[in-house]
């Protein structure tokens, strides 16, 4: 028996070897096989990039982040996965020749990255050096400005703190370029008032640099309005008619008194509503809002939920006397039941008002005490009492409360109920809120911010709309409110034979793309403040930019943009490159004008 074994033993292990010396060499000519037809296919995108870079390799010129930031991804992913991967296989081969093939390619690989990685960075030093009698002699830069001076992408954005030289920056970038060989008449520079505007040009004159002024050649100054302006006038026959911000101001005051003395109801109404709703800046759709808060009507009394309060508000504004919780002495309790106390009892009609705190699905929240299926009967009971006594209950839920409703329901069903609702004058409301100046002073200022943004972005009503049923109750009621000022502003436009700033940033960037303007083939646009650019205005930049196939040199500080001047966009600077495309960025972070408690506040 154990002989048997034995030989059985002995013929599976000449059957292994068998196998093995069969298929070993299979294995090792397919695996040799492989490895030539990986290593066959890296001269090829090696070849590919280089010709990508080498345009920029010969001229010595700046690699834009257009071309470069791809070129670097691909080879990064080739040098840390492909190559090492590429290697275990050759290895594995224990082919010498195969081996010395991936030795050469290897160090081709690492040549070409360094290369690429290094250019810009050469591209710099190099400009530092040639140049350095103006930036560091002449205009005085610190390190940061000079390289943000230098830097040559397609797309470059300068981000800094406020007094740390941004417009010093781009000037000194005006000088570059002309020291570079670039015409003055192909540099425009943008700036966002008159006043930076005179300023930037009297610095370049003491430069004396060639500025354009009335069709003399040289570098162009202007803020972007003033350009728009001589695009579209250039474009539209007799003369054009603004509307400044000046007469936006007083379109808007007008309004507002028209709404304070009741000469428009509607307008009244909502500013009522605006005013009355200010200080309600959360989102009160959401299942709650933290234990910790206390729902407090402008009466003064608390109630027991959010949805209680928007009632008692509502009716409040609405001139409806009520008592909040009153008791029911009708109510038939029997033994062993509490009084019964409805939400609200409507003291000129005897109806009443019940808030069930339900889901659409008749269920109550969660963490409650008593279950959806008790709560369920309570309801049932509190409806079988109205019935039998035939009183009249308005029911109002919380799903309506979540979904954004319950207002717009308040007023159908109370008025379905013959509840006189009564909207609330300005004298009505300052009774209960007191003055009402600063508040109408915030909302005056920020209609006028209201229309800039909805011009500048062509909003439409129905959209203004449509994002203003997600918005929070003192948006919603602002919104409705600039809506109506808006609607009348454009009212104004028309009939005066007026177009205001936004429009006709929109109209010049159009003629732009169309390629029907007279202006010069600007190849440099240099904009500073750009944190203050709105909608209107990047479109405008864009267009100038993009016709041309020009460098764009934008000097900003994101941290400034939160004050939403004359509806800057912050979203224009922070997210640059999804509107501008693929940018070098560089940071000031030196400021000369401030203490150092207020640049670590702005970091």
């Amino acid at each position: 028996m154990d002989l048997v074994w034995l030989v059985l033993g002995l013929v599976v292990v000449a059957i292994l070897a068998i196998t093995v010396s069969v298929a070993l060499p299979f294995y090792r000519k397919r695996g040799i096989k492989q490895a030539r037809a990986s290593l066959n296919q890296v001269p090829e995108v090696l070849s590919r990039i280089d010709k990508s870079l080498e345009p920029y390799l010969s001229s010595k010129e700046y690699l834009p982040e257009r071309v470069g930031r791809p070129l670097r991804s691909e080879m990064k992913t080739f040098v840390e996965s492909t190559l090492p991967s590429l290697g275990k296989t050759v290895r594995r081969t224990h082919d010498g020749v195969m081996r010395k093939e991936f030795e050469s390619i290897t160090m081709a690989t690492n040549q070409l990255y360094q290369k690429l990685m290094e250019h810009n960075f050469q591209f710099v030093q190099r400009a530092l050096t040639e140049h350095s009698k103006l930036l560091v002699e002449e205009l005085k830069l610190d390190a940061a400005q000079r390289e943000a001076t230098v830097r040559d992408d397609e797309r470059n954005l300068v981000v800094a703190a406020a007094g740390s030289g941004k417009t010093r920056t781009l000037i000194a970038r005006v000088r570059y370029l002309l020291e570079r060989g670039v015409a003055p008449i192909n540099i425009l520079a943008v700036t966002f008032t008159n006043k930076a505007t005179e300023e930037m040009e009297d610095g370049l004159k003491q430069m004396s640099v060639p500025v354009a002024d009335q069709g003399s050649g040289g570098v162009t100054v202007s803020t972007l309005h003033a350009l728009g302006k001589l695009i579209v006038q250039a474009a539209t026959p007799g003369p054009l008619s603004i509307a400044d911000e000046h007469w936006t101001n007083s379109l808007v005051a007008s309004a507002l008194r028209d709404a304070r003395e009741s000469r428009d109801q509607q307008l009244s109404n909502l500013y009522v509503n605006a005013i009355l709703n200010f200080h309600r800046d959360l989102d009160e759709r959401t299942p709650a809002l933290g234990e910790d808060l206390t729902y407090r009507t402008r009466r003064g009394e608390q109630v027991r939920s959010i949805g209680e309060r928007i009632i008692a508000d509502f009716l409040l504004t609405h001139q409806v006397p009520y008592k909040y919780e009153a008791t029911a002495s009708w109510a038939q309790v029997g033994a062993g039941r509490s009084a019964y106390h409805p939400d609200f009892t409507l003291l000129d009609t005897g109806v009443c008002i019940e808030y069930w705190g339900i889901d659409r699905a008749g269920n109550v929240a969660g963490n409650w005490s008593t279950s959806s299926s008790d709560y369920g009967k309570g309801m049932a009971w509190k409806r079988r009492e109205f019935s039998r006594t035939g009183k009249k209950l308005v029911e109002f839920y919380d799903y309506e409360r979540r979904e954004g409703t319950l207002e717009a329901v308040l007023e159908t069903r109370l008025t379905g109920a013959s509840v006189q609702l009564r909207s609330m004058t300005l004298a009505g409301l300052e009774r209960i809120l007191g003055d009402t100046k600063y508040i109408g002073s915030v909302i005056e200022r920020q209609l006028a911010e209201f229309i800039e943004n909805a011009r500048s972005f062509r909003m439409s009503t129905e959209q203004i709309l449509q994002r203003l049923k997600s918005a929070t109750p003192r948006v919603h009621h602002f919104g409705n409110l600039g809506l109506a000022v808006l609607q009348r502003y454009e009212r104004e436009l028309a009939s005066e034979g007026r177009i205001d700033f936004s429009d006709m940033l929109h109209r010049a960037a159009d003629i732009l793309e169309k390629g029907a303007s007279s202006l010069p083939k600007f190849s440099h646009v240099l904009v500073d403040e750009f944190q203050d650019t709105s909608w209107s205005m990047a479109r405008l930049v864009n267009a100038l930019v993009g016709t041309n196939r020009a460098h764009l040199f934008a000097v900003g500080d994101d941290w400034q943009a939160i004050y939403g001047f004359a509806g800057g966009d912050v979203d224009h600077i922070v997210n640059f490159e999804s509107h501008f495309g693929p940018a070098s960025r560089t940071m000031l972070d030196t400021n000369y004008r401030s203490p150092v408690t207020i640049v670590q506040a702005g970091a």
